[in-house]
C-alpha cells in the first residue's frame, strides 16, 4: 500500500488559497503530533515502575502466603506470628501500590487538555479546508482526514481518558481488593483471569491472589480457630461472597453481549460471556435433587454455563420435533425448568407460550 505523508503534499499551484491553509494544516499537525509524543517517555517507565512494583507485590504475598498455608495446615507453633506478618506486609504495601497508580494517572490527564486543544485545532483547520475546497469544487485527499481521524501511525490510543460513572469511578478499571494493583485498565489487561464479587460494585481479586485465599481458607477449616478466622476476615473483608472467574471487566462483557440484533445470539452469548456467575436459583427446601446445583445463602445456584448447557440441548430436541416458528406451551410453576424451557424456544428459533397454572 502506497505510503501518504502530509507534510509532503500539495494542491496544484493553481489553487494558492487552498495550499495557505495546507501550511496552517502541516504546522498544527506537527503540533498535534508532538503533544502527543511530549512525557511519553516519562509515562512509559512509570508504567513499568508499576509493572515491577505490582509483581514484586504478588511475589511477597504468594510467598508469605504459601508459607503460611503450609504453617497452617501443619498446626505449627508460629503461625499466628506468620499470620500477623502477612497482614502487616499488606497494609504496609497496598498504599504504595494504590499511590503509585494515583501519580501515573495525574500524569496521564496532565496533557490531556492540551492535547485536546491541539486536536481542537487541527480539527478545525481541516475543516476550513474541506469546506473551502468544496467551494471550489477540488476533491481533498481521503487520507488527509483519515490521518486525522486515526493518527499518524493508523491506531486509536486512549492516552489518560477514563469513562467513569455518576460516583466518578473508573468503570473501564478493574483492581485487586486485596493488594491494590489494577488488573485492567481500558483493553490494557483484557484476558486475565480475575475473580469479580457479583454482589459488590468493583471488587475483584487477582488470580495469584486469589488462589492463595482459597488455600489458606481451606487449612482455616482443617484446623479450626477462631484467631485464625478472624485474621481471615481482616485480610479479605469480602469472604463470604460470590466470586466468579472472569477474564474482562463487566462493561466490555456487556458490550460483547448487547452487540448481536438475534435475541438468541445475544442469550448464547450471555451463557457463554457471564458462564461462572450465578444465573438461576430457587430456594433450597424447593429443590429436591441438588447434584447439579451449588448452594448460596438458602438457594439452589445453577451457573450460566449450567442453564446454557440445558437450554441448548432441549433447544436441539425442539428443532428435530419441531418446524422453525412454531407456538410451543410451558406449564409450570415458577422454577428454573420453566426458564430454561423458555430459552430453549428462544435458541430454536421458536415462540414460548406460557400456560399458567394459576389461570
Amino acid at each position: 500500500m502506497q505510503e501518504f505523508n502530509l507534510q509532503q503534499f500539495e494542491f496544484p499551484k493553481e489553487h494558492e488559497a487552498l495550499n495557505v491553509l495546507l501550511v496552517e494544516l502541516k504546522a498544527l499537525a506537527l503540533k498535534f503530533k508532538a503533544v502527543k509524543d511530549s512525557g511519553k517517555e516519562e509515562m512509559l517507565a512509570a508504567r513499568a515502575s508499576i509493572e515491577a512494583l505490582k509483581a514484586e507485590n504478588i511475589g511477597i504475598f504468594t510467598k508469605l502466603g504459601s508459607a503460611l498455608v503450609q504453617a497452617v495446615s501443619d498446626n505449627s507453633a508460629d503461625a499466628q506470628t506468620q499470620f500477623l506478618h502477612l497482614l502487616q506486609t499488606v497494609a504496609k504495601t497496598k498504599p504504595i501500590m494504590v499511590k503509585a497508580q494515583e501519580d501515573l494517572l495525574k500524569l496521564q490527564e496532565t496533557p490531556v487538555a492540551v492535547f485536546k486543544a491541539a486536536a481542537d485545532d487541527f480539527n478545525a483547520a481541516l475543516e476550513k479546508l474541506v469546506s473551502t475546497a468544496e467551494e471550489l469544487q477540488i476533491p481533498v485527499p481521503w487520507q488527509i482526514r483519515y490521518c486525522a481521524e486515526r493518527g499518524d501511525d493508523g491506531v486509536v490510543n486512549f492516552e489518560g481518558g477514563r469513562i467513569t460513572d455518576k460516583d466518578g469511578k473508573n468503570i473501564w478499571e478493574a483492581t485487586c481488593c486485596i493488594l491494590g494493583h489494577t488488573i485492567q485498565d481500558g483493553a490494557a489487561g483484557e484476558g486475565k483471569i480475575r475473580y469479580h464479587c457479583t454482589e459488590i460494585p468493583r471488587i475483584d481479586i487477582c488470580q495469584e491472589v486469589y488462589d492463595i485465599l482459597v488455600s489458606l481458607k481451606a487449612a482455616i477449616q482443617k484446623n479450626p480457630s477462631q484467631e485464625f478466622q478472624k485474621m481471615f476476615v481482616e485480610l479479605h473483608p469480602h469472604d463470604g461472597q460470590f466470586f466468579s472467574q472472569e477474564i474482562n471487566i463487566p462493561v466490555f462483557l456487556h458490550l460483547d453481549v448487547i452487540e448481536p440484533p438475534c435475541l438468541a445470539e445475544r442469550i448464547n452469548l450471555s451463557f457463554d460471556k457471564y458462564q461462572n456467575r450465578m444465573c438461576l436459583g430457587a430456594p433450597s427446601t424447593q429443590v429436591k435433587d441438588k447434584e447439579n446445583y451449588f448452594e448460596y445463602h438458602g438457594f439452589c445456584w445453577k451457573t450460566f454455563a449450567q442453564v446454557g448447557h440445558d437450554s441448548r440441548a432441549l433447544g436441539s430436541f425442539m428443532l428435530g420435533a419441531w418446524r422453525p416458528k412454531s407456538f410451543i406451551g410451558i406449564t409450570g410453576s415458577n422454577c428454573v425448568e420453566f426458564m430454561v424451557s423458555d430459552f430453549a424456544c428462544a435458541l430454536s428459533n421458536n415462540v414460548s407460550v406460557g400456560l399458567h397454572t394459576t389461570v
